[in-house]
């Protein structure tokens, strides 16, 4: 899978596993405000601003993924991120303590 725009209808979808697909764009759920859960390991991902208004999401994995920056996702309260132990990330105040290394 490499287009997600497919599932942009979805908005009342709570959980996405991605994990080692194609995708690089986020784009088209920037719509699924409901989404709780989202794994984007071994993806060709790195930009996070689309998941900028996702405010129901609590868990975030990032392991294996291009992302160096966390910025896009300071406003989202609820979300713990997951990156694979010592991997070099711009980690806003906002998410100190929420981003865990495996």
């Amino acid at each position: 899978m490499t287009d997600l725009a497919p599932l942009a209808g979805l908005t009342q979808l709570q959980g996405l596993d991605l994990n080692q697909t194609g995708v690089t764009d986020l784009a088209p759920l920037a719509g699924l405000t409901q989404l709780q859960g989202l794994d984007l390991n071994q993806t060709g991902v790195t930009d996070l601003a689309p998941l900028a208004g996702l405010t129901q999401l609590q868990w975030l994995d990032l392991n294996q993924t291009g992302v160096t920056d966390l910025a896009p996702l300071a406003g989202l309260k609820k979300v713990n991120i997951y990156v694979e132990r010592g991997r070099k990330l711009n980690v806003p105040e906002a998410l100190r303590g929420r981003v865990h290394g495996g």
